[in-house]
């Protein structure tokens, strides 16, 4: 009777460890972009090369459509990005598996860089990686906020738990937020960080990262659903 009380709260233990393991490698991603991002900083020339360039882009340098994200214009536009990226991964993105967490990176750079080519023509030049960041944001709160729609007792974090009410208000919160900032972003707020960065903050590719997110979320849901129903669980009968 013992051993099969204790079943519940080794597996809940067993759970614990593995969003923990989970956690530590989407940090190590972290640090690794961290790190990335610093380093070609220190490069000479490294935006002239590697920041997204529309006529070089047209000569062939489709590398920059991914490498744009990864170079600044100055030092502060890369220490408030990198902030961001670790607050990030803090609150919403070590929660995801690792699959998810690289497949948000893939799909939110992508959705920015083809967002930038077919709906800004006039733009000529673009680097950071706050696009990206919003499509992480998005994305990831979306993913938390599904995952705790359906766990009937509590959902465990990096470092604490949540009870699955407390983790949907959240999750909610998250994007509430960041719909709210891209709300104000479209009807022409200005952007305190401009200032800072020494350019004009393009706030397109906020919502181009963000739908690049939501998107990559709705194709994880949209899979789940169809495994599920091609996978149904079994029924067992029971016979007297």
């Amino acid at each position: 009777m013992r051993a099969a009380s204790l079943g519940p709260v080794a597996n809940y233990q067993a759970a614990g460890k593995r969003v923990d393991q989970t956690a530590a490698a989407n940090w190590r991603l972290c640090w690794l972009l961290c790190l990335l991002a610093v380093g070609l900083a220190l490069l000479p020339d490294s935006l002239a090369l590697l920041a997204y360039d529309r006529q070089h882009l047209q000569q062939g340098q489709w590398w920059r459509l991914l490498s744009a994200h990864l170079v600044h214009l100055n030092r502060w536009h890369l220490l408030m990005n990198l902030a961001g990226l670790v607050l990030l991964c803090e609150l919403l993105w070590s929660r995801l598996p690792m699959r998810h967490a690289q497949g948000l990176l893939w799909a939110s750079a992508a959705s920015v860089s083809a967002g930038l080519w077919l709906a800004l023509p006039a733009l000529q030049r673009y680097a950071g990686l706050s696009g990206v960041l919003h499509g992480v944001w998005a994305g990831a709160a979306l993913l938390l906020l599904w995952r705790a729609c359906g766990t009937g007792g509590q959902v465990a974090g990096a470092e604490h738990v949540l009870t699955s009410g407390g983790a949907r208000l959240a999750w909610a919160l998250a994007l509430l937020v960041l719909a709210g900032k891209l709300l104000a972003e479209s009807v022409g707020m200005l952007h305190p960080a401009a200032a800072m960065i020494g350019g004009v903050v393009v706030t397109q590719s906020h919502a181009w990262g963000a739908l690049g997110g939501l998107l990559y979320a709705a194709t994880v849901a949209g899979m789940r659903k169809i495994k599920a129903a091609a996978h149904p669980p079994q029924r067992h009968d029971a016979g007297g």
